[in-house]
């Protein structure tokens, strides 16, 4: 499998977890409507235990002012609802364009397969072309001659610096020949300024009989630098040979029509990137409209669920309602405990439907970092830039699935990539045969320029 594959598993795994995600945003949304109508039972309560508990002048005032707090609440309830109506066909309509783009984006993958793999056709057609060209074969066997003449130049340049450095020691460990090689003595360089320092210098000179040790000397650190350049030298011919094997295989392959090949490939890439960029925004606005709606339906949103209901429990904890429900437990009425009763279960199922609530919450942040654990590792994926097959599928279908339930963790997939990973040779380190074709795309050769040269055998 190559590189798209295992983005199709990623994005099909992370299409399953936003899946998810909508389903407990439903469900909280029925949770909400479900905690909206206890409180509003709630209040319808305490609004008729209030009737039946005092005069008629006190429960009246008290009603009236639970009507009035029941229409600000209603009016806020009503803005929560249409704002949710609102947010929810956002995402429905967010969510069917992330569906219609991951399907281009999956076409576009397909058609960047089917050209590659035309390209390669086209470079298998040109290396059977060069494989019995006669003037491709002289300009391999030239290639193979400089290699061997730039390998032996190197080694012996290379000998020849560690002689110089060692055999320079003794030299320069001579405080008087070291002297009289610092001021250029003997060469036009040499500076003495007045006449007596001169003398001085010419008899230290015929002591230690410098002349001869100056021209050793001179020859131990030239040499090296002559056989460096000789070195250099080969290098550039051996670039410019290489340029022209390139450019021989470069040619045939436009002679096998290569060239509308990469434009096509160019244009897709382009519009992959484009597609990619495009998923990107419909996530982030996705991202965006989730936050909105957590904060309605949970949040400190001024039109959210949690506003309207801050004006119930704001008006229960008012009017001494809590008095009136004690003193009706006081009383034999049996319409008063009906109401106790009816109030206490409210109450439980207010209380089981806030822990359901607050279980779901917990479920969609839990999916929501799973979510960007996804996300984090498609981005890094195309980051990392893995232009290979891979050889396990399963074994990374495995762990795609296995990090969607939780039963590995989300760090072991790049365990499990690199270890399935084979990179596409890379079409800088060209390996020709010797026999004139082309192998794998790339110089056959025993070595390659660049750090250090071709590493061949041969003499120059």
């Amino acid at each position: 499998m190559n590189s798209n594959r295992v983005l199709s598993l990623l994005a099909s795994a992370h299409k399953d977890i936003r899946r998810a995600e909508q389903e407990v945003m439903a469900e909280m949304n029925e949770l909400g409507k479900r905690i909206a109508t206890i409180e509003a039972g709630r209040l319808n309560a305490y609004r008729t235990l209030a009737r039946m508990r005092l005069g008629e002048i006190t429960a009246n005032t008290v009603v009236d002012n639970l009507n009035a707090i029941e229409r600000k609440a209603r009016s806020k309830f009503d803005a929560f609802t249409q704002l949710r109506a609102q947010l929810q066909e956002e995402s429905f309509a967010l969510e069917k364009k992330i569906a219609e783009a991951e399907e281009q984006r999956e076409a576009i993958l397909r058609q960047i397969d089917g050209t590659r793999a035309e390209i390669a056709a086209v470079e298998e057609k040109a290396r059977q072309s060069l494989a019995g060209d006669a003037d491709w074969a002289r300009l391999v066997a030239e290639v193979r001659v400089t290699e061997q003449k730039f390998a032996a130049a190197n080694a012996k340049a290379e000998e020849r610096e560690k002689d110089r450095e060692n055999k320079s020691q003794p030299y320069l460990a001579d405080p008087l020949f070291k002297y009289l090689h610092e001021r250029h003595y003997g060469t036009a360089e040499y500076r003495p300024g007045m006449g007596w320092i001169r003398w001085g210098d010419g008899w230290v000179a015929k002591v230690i009989q410098f002349e001869a040790a100056r021209r050793n000397f001179a020859m131990l650190n030239a040499l090296p630098v002559r056989l460096r350049e000789h070195v250099e030298n080969l290098h550039q011919i051996l670039l410019a040979q290489t340029k022209m094997l390139e450019s021989k295989y470069r040619q045939t392959k436009l002679d096998q029509g290569v060239g509308p090949l990469e434009e096509k490939l160019a244009g897709q890439n382009k519009a992959l990137e484009n597609q990619e960029k495009t998923g990107k925004d419909l996530q982030e606005a996705r991202a965006r409209n989730l936050a909105r709606h957590q904060n309605l339906v949970n949040g400190d949103d001024a039109n959210g669920l949690n506003a309207a209901l801050a004006i119930v429990v704001t008006s229960l904890r008012q009017e001494g309602l809590p008095a009136l429900m004690e003193k009706a437990l006081k009383t034999a009425t049996p319409k008063d405990d009906e109401i106790v009763l009816e109030l206490e279960t409210l109450q439980k199922n207010l209380s089981q439907a806030q822990a359901d609530f607050a279980a779901s919450q917990n479920r969609l942040s839990a999916i929501k970092r799973q979510k960007d654990q996804y996300q984090g590792i498609e981005e890094e994926f195309r980051a990392r830039g893995y232009d290979g097959d891979f050889r396990n599928e399963e074994d990374i279908r495995l762990i795609i699935d296995d990090m969607k339930t939780a039963a590995r963790a989300f760090g072991e997939f790049w365990k499990v990539l690199d270890r399935n990973y084979l990179p596409r040779p890379k079409p800088s380190s060209n390996h020709w045969s010797t026999s004139g074709g082309i192998s794998g795309g790339g110089f056959a050769s025993r070595g390659s320029i660049g750090g250090g040269g071709f590493k061949t055998g041969g003499g120059f």
